[in-house]
């Protein structure tokens, strides 16, 4: 599967100098293991995200990691989100717990030591509960299950922005008392930086134009309807999934022998409104002049 890899030039700069630092100290193989250990933690993102069916449309390397660009539509999945967006922090943890295993074994060495050290920091860095490390991402797909995409998003930010702001200050302290804090700068930076560029998926209904109806339209000038009897306490999210394709849907919703017509994208809107859990009975909330 084709997508689109890019690398800033922070990102760059960040690994020329983390290499002149292995060289200078003796030890330039260790930044190979990291990039090995930063290769396993998104091949981990790669295949949940290939397992559970979404469609990765971009990787963007950072010196904290990568970041894979999926499909927008895992933006209304909150427990696809939250097992993409672990799966990396836990094969590194699983490495390194690998490599405790060896050394209770008695099996050690120092590439080994090397190796659980990068995964448990690859682990432990993207655990934090900021935007885009892996933790944000998790605590945004749990959030989603109690609020709106919008609101779940909202709130993760400004949670980022105190935890950059906290661990640039705590790196400060460390740096101004010679104690170090160089990983406590790089990262209160780098939140701060990603924070600031972070958009929310945007999810209206021009989602549903896929390079499929766009095709079908250059060539016969018109799209199809797709008809579809649905229950009211059917899962929008569900359908719009598995049902999406050349044609566009119109939903006939049957409550109590009365019958309401839902187009698709009054559908998408109720979807982005209420998030997740939006069911076609919401629909009787929110309007009552809805074609019948």
């Amino acid at each position: 599967m084709r997508f689109k890899v890019s690398v800033g030039f922070f990102t760059i700069f960040f690994f020329i100098l983390l290499l002149t630092a292995g060289i200078f100290y003796g030890n330039p193989l260790t930044i190979i293991l990291l990039l090995l250990a930063l290769a396993l933690h998104e091949t981990a993102h790669f295949l949940f995200a290939e397992l559970l069916a979404y469609q990765v449309n971009e990787f963007k390397l950072t010196p904290l990691g990568g970041c894979l660009v999926v499909d927008s539509l895992l933006a209304v999945h909150p427990v696809a989100e939250f097992i993409i967006a672990a799966a990396g922090p836990c094969s590194n943890i699983l490495m390194a717990l690998g490599v405790v295993y060896l050394e209770f074994l008695g099996i050690r060495g120092f590439w080994l030591e090397n190796w659980r050290q990068w995964n448990l920091l690859l682990g432990a860095v993207n655990l934090i509960p900021a935007l885009p490390l892996d933790g944000g991402r998790m605590l945004h797909a749990l959030l989603k299950k109690l609020t709106t995409v919008d609101s779940a998003a909202i709130i993760v930010k400004i949670l980022s922005l105190l935890i950059a702001g906290l661990s640039f200050g705590i790196g400060l302290g460390k740096f101004g008392s010679g104690r170090g804090g160089f990983l406590y700068l790089i990262t209160g930076c780098f939140i701060f930086f990603q924070v600031f560029n972070y958009q929310s998926p945007k999810l209206d209904s021009f989602w549903k134009m896929s390079e499929k109806r766009k095709q079908n339209f250059a060539e016969k000038g018109y799209a199809g309807l797709k008809p579809l009897l649905v229950k009211p306490d059917t899962l929008i999210r569900n359908v719009l999934r598995r049902c999406g394709g050349n044609e566009f849907l119109l939903f006939l919703v049957n409550e109590s022998g009365n019958k309401r017509l839902i187009t698709e994208d009054a559908a998408w809107d109720l979807l982005i409104s209420k998030g997740y859990g939006a069911t076609f009975r919401d629909f009787n909330a929110l309007s009552d002049n809805l074609p019948k």
